[in-house]
């Protein structure tokens, strides 16, 4: 779906909390069509007064319903916090995780089904079949985040905080290629199975062939990627009997590199349908080798002031930031570079015209840095709008929600899908850049009928296209 924009004037930095229990969780579910095995722990230890450690572990081992496939992952992530005197707090965050799960999964459908056609398997293919078996997709990541959180006097208050990331991506996938089954009418455009047309001006119709021999072809990728982000920022607070206002002025800065991305061609032999067995990758040509680094900094400022006994609180924020971006192709050692700024504002007020009802609109510009393989001279922009209302009922026990957003996004980067060719182009083809148009509502309800008994619900319709009215794909609009 689409990604709502974050809140472009500085988000504070909160200090972290440890629990003062201990808490262990063991699952188990088998099952024939998916299983998962998962164990984890959190062990908060008081060293003393002022030192506080924890520790969480977590595992997981699952399989899902299509035949091998399957995801391994476990995560060990220690915290420290120190507590000083005048209530300032430093905490350090130690994380790291490893997973590893199957790749692409998906069933070939009948050749000769066309793009206005219901989809229909191929006839003889069971349903739980993976034509992927053998494509393995997964990441490991270090990752230490510290936090300092103080106060200079009774209404000013400092934070601070960076963080250091180190992130191995791989990813061996192939597509699978048969007969089309079918073929474009010249003379009308439309798709129609079962059959080919020969060359102009008769195009005379012929019975298209189908095999039930696949090819199969792809890539493997390498990533490493390394992020760094700083933060600095000052809260005033003024609380008078008929004010309360809160100042936020602070700085950021982060960094994004990516060293030696390299994407490899793949394949494998062909494989007939009715009798599937998996093969050794065969390595082909480097089609992309490159090296980025992404960089921004900014500068924001937020107010927040509640007035009438907090039944009106308006916020309203600037923040501009400074983007700073190359990409060298080392096959061609060519280098690119741009380094454009922004300016974005966002605002929003909350009414609270009874006690238990509350109304809301806010509006926001972001803007962040381009995508890794193809830098461009303009950076991804969004600009979203919400309006809303809350409502509390059953003396407060209940609360519904209904909210409608709408979010325009440009410079959206998707994957080419002519880079799943078989065999795939050398050099890769560079990602398609598109604009988001999206909007909808949302709906949700939280009541606790009784003590025992507790009723979640949510529903979101809304739509996520580009600019023709075309959906993305991989995106549920309901």
């Amino acid at each position: 779906m689409a990604v709502r924009p974050p809140r472009p004037a500085g988000a504070p930095a909160e200090a972290p909390s440890i629990p003062e229990t201990m808490r262990a969780v063991v699952f188990d579910e088998p099952g024939d069509a998916d299983s998962l095995h998962l164990a984890e722990v959190a062990t908060p230890a008081p060293v003393m007064s002022e030192l506080l450690v924890r520790v969480v572990a977590a595992g997981q081992d699952s399989e899902s319903y299509y035949d091998g496939s399957y995801q391994h992952s476990y995560v060990v992530s220690p915290s420290f916090i120190w507590r000083f005197g005048g209530g300032s707090q430093l905490s350090l965050r130690l994380h790291h995780h490893r997973w590893r799960s199957n790749a692409y999964i998906g069933i070939p459908l009948d050749p000769s089904v066309g793009p206005n056609d219901r989809a229909k398997i191929l006839s003889g293919v069971p349903l739980d079949f993976n034509p992927f078996q053998g494509d393995v997709r997964g990441d490991e990541k270090y990752e230490m985040a510290l936090i300092y959180t103080g106060q200079i006097t009774d209404r000013l208050a400092v934070r601070a905080a960076g963080r250091w990331a180190k992130n191995d991506y791989t990813t061996l996938s192939h597509s699978i290629g048969g007969t089309a089954g079918g073929a474009i009418n010249p003379l009308t455009g439309l798709w129609t199975p079962g059959f080919t047309y020969g060359a102009a001006p008769t195009f005379t119709p012929v019975p298209a062939t189908t095999s039930r021999i696949y090819s199969r072809g792809g890539s493997y990728s390498s990533i490493p990627q390394t992020y760094v982000n700083v933060q600095n920022e000052y809260v005033y607070t003024i609380e008078t009997t008929h004010l309360k206002s809160t100042t936020v002025f602070g700085l950021a800065a982060n960094r994004y590199q990516e060293d030696d991305f390299e994407i490899f061609n793949s394949s494998k032999p062909t494989f007939d349908i009715d009798a599937y067995a998996d093969a050794a990758p065969i390595p082909g040509a480097r089609s992309l080798w490159a090296k980025t680094r992404v960089s921004d900094e900014q500068i924001y400022l937020q107010q927040t002031a509640e007035v009438l006994d907090g039944r009106v609180i308006l916020n309203g924020g600037i923040s501009r930031s400074w983007f700073h971006s190359s990409l060298t192709n080392l096959l061609n050692n060519t280098r690119t570079t741009f380094g454009p700024d922004k300016l974005l504002p966002s605002g929003g007020i909350l009414v609270k015209p009874l006690p238990d009802l509350v109304l809301y609109y806010s509006h926001s510009k972001s803007a962040s840095a381009p995508g890794s393989t193809s830098p461009r001279e303009n950076v991804q922009t969004g600009e979203q709008s919400e309006y809303g209302l809350r409502y509390k009922f059953l003396r407060g026990r209940a609360v519904a929600t209904v909210a409608y957003w709408d979010i325009t996004q440009d410079n959206i980067q998707i994957p080419n899908a002519n880079n799943l060719t078989v065999p795939p182009p050398v050099p890769a083809l560079p990602p398609i850049i598109t604009d988001r148009i999206a909007d909808g509502w949302e709906f949700e309800l939280n009541a606790a009928l009784t003590k025992q008994l507790s009723l979640i619900g949510n529903y979101t319709k809304f739509k996520s296209r580009d600019p023709r009215g075309v959906p993305f794909r991989g995106v549920a609009e309901e």
